[in-house]
């Protein structure tokens, strides 16, 4: 259940409650805590941060580590948060970089 706020700007957050199947025996009444909602789930998808996807050309890509240097590669955007992308294209283990690399 969750507590509708009218707050301006609206925020990202909000009172929530749930019931807990299985709760740790720390959990104490009142304490505050955070959970994230997953709506689907994407198999195959690899999570990087948000400001890790840019674009070029109007298609989304990541600069990966490569030969001492970054090199583009065009992903397929498969969900997305202001956090978070879930993308396809790079395998899991691939190092990305998290700002645009300088150009030469």
């Amino acid at each position: 259940m969750t507590e509708m706020g009218f707050e301006w700007p609206p925020t990202r957050s909000f009172k929530a409650y749930a019931s807990i199947q299985k709760p740790d025996k720390r959990l104490r009444p009142g304490m505050n805590g955070s959970m994230e909602v997953v709506l689907r789930r994407i198999p195959n998808a690899l999570s990087v941060p948000a400001k890790a996807v840019y674009t070029r050309d109007g298609k989304p890509i990541v600069y990966v580590a490569r030969n001492g240097g970054y090199e583009p590669v065009t992903v397929e955007v498969e969900a997305r948060n202001p956090d978070e992308v879930a993308i396809k294209g790079v395998p899991a283990d691939t190092q990305i970089t998290l700002s645009e690399p300088e150009k030469k």
